[in-house]
């Protein structure tokens, strides 16, 4: 599928910006939390632990490292290649990366995107440490192969986003999940 310009540009202004949210706010919130541990709120931390492993199998797929990802894309799929990118290879990682993109992959989706009755073999993935180490692998591929590769409509590099910033969708200062201003 072919973005049309506006499309692509929607696509960099809100759509990976949420993205790139969901994935990064566990790593860059874990002095937030640690503050809210044993508090009514705790629960936002496993949310956003969660959200992260989903959003690495997510990027793992968009950028081509997830195994298989492919066999049937729907037509409004949007990968690497849809943005004018070259996929990224698994094999192209340094092998610890590539081996703990796989197992962050696997357990984004076999734990979090299905219910199933084994997950016991995931508990080695479950530290803050190896979740955070996934993050930065993802966040440096889509600086190296998205931001950096990427061009807009007058030629120039989209700005990797500053996440601090994205506090509302589409300039709304109350949202709900859908981006919809609250009436």
């Amino acid at each position: 599928m072919a973005l049309t310009p506006d499309q692509k540009d929607e696509f960099f202004a809100a759509h990976l910006p949420h993205r790139l949210c969901l994935l990064t706010t566990f790593r860059d919130r874990q002095s937030w939390f640690k503050e809210r541990i044993g508090t009514k709120d705790c629960d936002l931390l496993r949310a956003s632990k969660d959200s992260a492993l989903i959003a690495v199998r997510m990027f793992a797929e968009f950028l081509g490292l997830k195994d298989g990802s492919r066999k049937c894309p729907r037509p409004d799929d949007v990968f690497l290649e849809t943005l004018g990118c070259d996929r990224v290879e698994l094999a192209s990682l340094p092998q610890t990366e590539g081996k703990m993109i796989e197992e962050l992959t696997l357990r984004g989706n076999k734990e979090l995107a299905h219910l199933t009755a084994t997950f016991a073999d995931q508990v080695k993935f479950n530290s803050a440490e190896v979740i955070v180490r996934g993050i930065d692998i993802i966040e440096r591929l889509l600086r190296e192969k998205v931001y950096a590769l990427a061009k807009d409509r007058n030629g120039r590099p989209y700005p990797f986003p500053t996440l601090e910033k994205q506090k509302t969708i589409y300039g709304h200062e109350c949202e709900i999940v859908g981006g919809y201003p609250l009436t």
